[in-house]
């Protein structure tokens, strides 16, 4: 188990949250953050000791901005993970499938899924911070013709329905997380570059 805070991205029942405790074991402190932004902010400033962010999807590709920060705040790699990206249809209640007409989900997610919206028109995508977050904020103001996507985790956690479950393009969908720490350098880096802006 690693010492210190570890930083992720999402909320409760998110796929980082899950690659976090994989890579730092059951017993980690862990440390949600809203956004990718917001982790690497937590990490140079010195509120987490290490951190587990999302690279790449097997069929989304690259998470925009995570290998540039990586190298521009000197962030050491370490253990890496390749998990498995399993998505729901989750609703606040029992709903039919065809009666959703808006699906909230973090936009990487919303990609790895394209066939089941495109089988699917009249649901609108609503973009999210977060898959276990759009969840989270469904759960908070339930609707009978919204859904989210996000994992069967997740709905656990916050009480969802999975109306569908395996909605992603292919079977063997996974994303590799990489499980980073600062570096001597990190808090010169960050000073002077800064990090809000560039993300």
């Amino acid at each position: 188990m690693r010492e210190g805070p570890v930083a992720y991205q999402g909320a409760a029942g998110a796929f980082s949250e899950d690659a976090a405790l994989q890579l730092c074991g059951a017993g980690a402190l862990l440390r949600p953050c809203r956004t990718l932004e917001d982790v690497f902010l937590a990490l140079v400033r010195g509120e987490a000791t290490a951190a587990v962010i999302p690279v790449e999807n097997s069929i989304a590709g690259d998470v925009p901005g995570c290998r540039a920060l990586v190298a521009r705040y000197y962030l050491q790699t370490g253990k890496t993970l390749m998990l498995p990206i399993v998505h729901a249809l989750v609703a606040s209640s029992e709903i039919r499938v065809d009666d959703v007409r808006e699906v909230h989900s973090h936009p990487m997610a919303l990609a790895q899924c394209r066939c089941f919206l495109a089988a699917h028109p009249r649901m609108r995508s609503v973009p999210a911070f977060d898959t276990a977050g759009a969840l989270a904020e469904l759960m908070r103001q339930p609707s009978r013709t919204a859904a989210a996507i996000a994992s069967r985790r997740a709905a656990v956690h916050w009480g969802g329905v999975v109306l569908q479950d395996g909605i992603q393009d292919r079977a063997d969908n996974c994303t590799e997380f990489w499980l980073v720490t600062p570096t001597s350098l990190t808090a010169a880096a960050f000073t002077a570059g800064g990090i809000g802006s560039k993300i």
